[in-house]
Order: C-alpha cells, then sequence, then structure tokens
C-alpha cells in the first residue's frame, strides 16, 4: 500500500549561510508499487528525487521523463536514483511492483540545480562513511541515502533530517533510509560518519546528491 507524504515541509535552520533555502514540501512513497503519485505540498519547478530498491528480478527502470542519476546493484538488490523537474499536470506514474520513495524538493532560487553526485559501496560489517563531496556553495541542499542487502540499520546521518525508513521483504530482505539537510558551509565530507551500520558479508551502499 502506498503511504503518501504528510506535506510536512522542512525548512534551513535560521541563521544558516546566504544564498537559497531549501526545503522538503512532501514525499510519497510505499512498498511493491504500482503507481507513486506526486507529493502532497509539491509544485511545478520543484526537483522530483525517485528512489527505486528492489531484488535482481525486479526492473528499477525509471518511469519515462525522469533521468537516472545512477544505478547500484549487488548482494540480491537494485538501487536506482532518478529525477525529474515537476512539469504542471504532474499527477503519478506508472511502476513495476517496487519499493519507492519520490522526494519533493524545493528552493527559493527557482529549480534546484544538480551540483554533484556520489556514492560508496559497505562490503564489511561496522559504520558507513558518507561519499566524498565537496560543493559549490555553502548553502547545498543534501540528500544521504542508505541501502543495506541484510536489513541492518540505517540510521539518519548525524545532522540529518530523516525523510523516511523502510524495510523491504523481498529479496535480501534490505531497507533504505533518505535524510535531508541544508549545508552549513562548503567543506568537503570526506570521512563523515554516515550513522548507518551494515552485517559482515552483506553490500551497502550510502549515496549522497547535492543542489544548490
Amino acid at each position: 500500500m502506498a503511504v503518501r507524504g504528510s506535506g510536512f515541509h522542512l525548512r534551513r535552520s535560521p541563521g544558516g549561510p546566504a544564498g537559497n533555502s531549501f526545503s522538503v514540501p512532501g514525499v510519497s512513497t510505499g512498498t511493491n508499487l504500482t503507481t507513486i503519485s506526486v507529493p502532497s505540498g509539491a509544485a511545478a519547478g520543484d526537483m522530483l528525487l525517485l528512489y527505486i530498491s528492489s531484488g535482481l528480478s525486479n526492473s528499477t527502470t525509471a518511469p519515462s521523463g525522469f533521468t537516472q542519476l545512477f544505478l547500484d546493484t549487488g548482494g540480491g538488490i537494485r538501487y536506482g536514483i532518478h529525477y525529474r523537474v515537476m512539469q504542471a499536470g504532474d499527477t503519478s506514474w506508472t511502476l513495476s511492483g517496487v519499493y519507492a520513495t519520490l522526494v519533493a524538493l524545493h528552493s527559493t532560487g527557482g529549480t534546484p540545480v544538480a551540483d554533484g553526485a556520489a556514492n560508496t559501496q559497505q562490503t564489511t560489517g561496522g559504520t558507513w562513511s558518507s561519499p566524498s563531496l565537496t560543493p559549490t556553495t555553502g548553502s547545498d541542499a543534501a540528500l544521504m541515502s542508505f541501502l543495506s542487502s541484510d536489513g541492518a540499520n540505517r540510521a539518519p546521518a548525524p545532522g540529518y533530517t530523516a525523510l523516511i525508513t523502510y524495510n523491504l521483504s523481498g529479496p535480501g530482505g534490505s531497507g533504505m533510509s533518505i535524510s535531508f539537510t541544508q549545508l552549513a558551509s562548503s567543506s568537503a565530507f570526506a570521512g563523515t560518519t554516515c550513522g548507518a551500520v551494515a552485517s559482515t558479508g552483506f553490500l551497502g551502499s550510502a549515496a549522497m546528491l547535492l543542489f544548490k
């Protein structure tokens, strides 16, 4: 059953850096989805980020109109992230029975612009480290997601606000978390602790997306 976003609105912390102010007007998510709807609160010009995860027997191909950022496979799972600028008249898209989350990202400066994407893989147990990225502005929006093939804990990254966390009951018993923050500086993220834990011998993936 799909779970629609509640229309929550995450704002940047007061006193942050000059530049665009980012927010997440809504999230749509669900398991074994055949359709996914525009999140409540999203509007034309917002960036829509579609996260799809499934067993290897299911397709993570995005609906027409979405562009793939990357696809990660391994450990019995597939993990894809895709994006689209929301257009007037957008309502929903067809999927193929997958686990999916659609995040709407809003910017006061107009449509958010991609400023970098990176992922790291975890092949042994222990706490994950974040992908290394250096934003070009001190006020970028950052979205961090974790996927684990063994159902291990996928806690939000420290300092991030959790958007969604769920477990998959399909192949691999995997799960995902997605969290959001607005950066306070343009410092690199190399070696920063993510907060997720993977069990020994199971594959996991951490992905960071930056927007300016």
